[in-house]
């Protein structure tokens, strides 16, 4: 038998401070251990029918010895592969078995790939009010609205308290006592919710909704994702996985967190006040993304139109449309920077260049201040890198500030500080909500240890749109509807 962990540190002192007591406890003679020293080892038990090994997951422990038991924990932390090495070390037996036993690690790993190969047994509660079985997600915790004072502040005694389980049959709540929880589980099931898993392959998952209130209680839980939230909206995604791994015993996955709400619908009539409109444009290989966004005196911005376009005559057929001056439309030159340059020399459009850095170091007459974009504007040249180049026409270049750009903008997508500030027009196509949603930001560190945000992209989902909005951003700071030097 082998029983599997982490490191050979881990298992020498699961061994050491945990097994081996047991075993002490049982008395050698009940289980029929050898009493010879040689014969059993701190990690390493000699046994009539077999031994019993406690080992590190590593390539040279899960090679060559055969067994029938394989006990394996906190999978999530092994290797990637070894997983697989360690379930083969059982082929000789047709009557192997082979026990994984982890919290949940990052969606697609070896353990998660394991447990949806099973039938995917998933413990669910039992509603004494309707009978009927629910299964324990997050979605069903509920708390008192009170609880949350204003944007940010929380009163936690006030959301621990007023923390209870919902039906999602029968809509009857519940508060977390000894007197719940026993109902609650008393009839509870494991449901199989895989209907085609792999041949003599079984996986169970539970979560810390159904323990007892004196380990963890649903209010004590609502707390802990509250202050993770905070962490997330942050930047730091750090509390939010633990949460989601090691509570909700959930893969973890970006394209599953993502914190999106739906942008709110204003209708033409609505909109007042416009002092600017901008054209922003992101480029690609055989088409184009577009925004033409507008901004008020009071830094609110409206978006009119945000669709996919074929040319360039379309683009400037779209400028025309919307009566945008030529010195607001905005086009990024990231892709294609020669082909772009020349579209801007032709039609008197500005080129924009992101840099992943947080502000720019611009001269102003009071002398050097930190800025989202670049003064005065560089050269774009169509004919950047032939002979010729120089010779012709250039366009103006600016070059903005990514990180601290999708700061601002990440703000006025998630409405932080009570205050919505960005409006779409319900002419706007689906798109539009479902990329602006492409992008969060995870704090990481630099060669000096320094903490910063960096903003990066959700699985594979398209980021044009949102890209064509930060650089709308970037000309509201120009054009002082908000922030531009600090």
């Amino acid at each position: 038998m082998f029983i599997t962990m982490q490191t050979d540190d881990d298992a020498r002192d699961f061994a050491k401070e945990r097994l081996n007591p047991s075993f002490d406890k049982l008395g050698v003679e009940q289980i029929d251990f050898p009493k010879e020293r040689t014969r059993r080892a701190t990690c390493y038990i000699s046994l009539p029918n077999g031994f019993l090994l406690v080992q590190g997951a590593n390539e040279n422990n899960l090679q060559s010895k055969s067994v029938r038991w394989i006990l394996n924990d906190e999978v999530y932390r092994w290797k990637p592969g070894l997983l697989d090495e360690a379930r083969k070390r059982g082929t000789r037996f047709w009557n192997r078995r082979i026990l994984n036993c982890s919290t949940a690690g990052d969606a697609g790993d070896d353990l998660d790939r394991a447990f949806k190969a099973g039938d995917q047994r998933i413990w669910h509660l039992r509603c004494p009010a309707c009978d009927k079985l629910t299964r324990p997600q997050w979605a069903r915790i509920k708390w008192d609205k009170e609880a949350c004072l204003v944007e940010g502040e929380w009163d936690y005694l006030k959301l621990r308290d007023g923390a209870q389980y919902e039906c999602e049959n029968c809509l009857a709540r519940y508060f977390h006592t000894p007197e719940n929880h026993h109902l609650l589980n008393l009839k509870g099931e494991f449901v199989a919710t895989n209907p085609r898993p792999s041949p003599q392959t079984i996986s169970f998952q539970w979560n810390a909704l159904c323990l007892a209130p004196s380990e963890v209680s649903w209010g004590e839980l609502a707390v802990e994702w509250v202050k993770a939230d905070e962490e997330w909206r942050r930047g730091n995604e750090f509390p939010r996985k633990e949460f989601i791994t090691k509570r909700l015993a959930e893969s973890w996955s970006n394209e599953v967190l993502t914190l999106e709400v739906d942008l709110p619908k204003l209708e033409e009539s609505g909109w007042e006040g416009e002092k600017a409109r901008f054209l922003t444009i992101d480029v690609q290989e055989d088409h184009f993304w577009a925004i033409v966004q507008g901004w008020n005196a009071a830094g609110d911005d409206y978006i009119h139109f945000a669709d996919r376009l074929l040319t360039f005559s379309n683009l400037r057929e779209l400028q025309e449309t919307w009566n945008i001056p030529s010195s607001c439309v905005f086009i990024d030159s990231g892709h294609d920077a020669r082909r772009v340059y020349a579209a801007c020399v032709d039609y008197g459009w500005t080129a924009f260049k992101g840099e992943d850095v947080a502000t720019m170091r611009v001269s102003t007459k009071e002398g050097f201040k930190n800025s989202f974009y670049s003064w005065p504007p560089g050269k774009g040249d169509p004919n950047l890198g032939k002979t010729y180049q120089g010779r012709g026409g250039v366009c103006a270049l600016i070059r903005w500030a990514k990180r601290g750009v999708l700061d601002i903008a990440g703000n006025r997508r998630d409405a932080r500080g009570g205050k919505q500030k960005c409006f779409v027009s319900p002419t706007v196509g689906e798109q539009f909500q479902k990329q602006m949603f492409s992008e969060q930001p995870r704090i990481e560190r630099d060669k000096r240890g320094r903490e910063f945000r960096r903003w990066h992209r959700i699985g594979s989902r398209p980021n044009h749109l949102w890209d064509c909005y930060c650089m709308g951003v970037v000309g509201a700071c120009m054009t002082s509807f908000i922030g531009g030097k600090e």
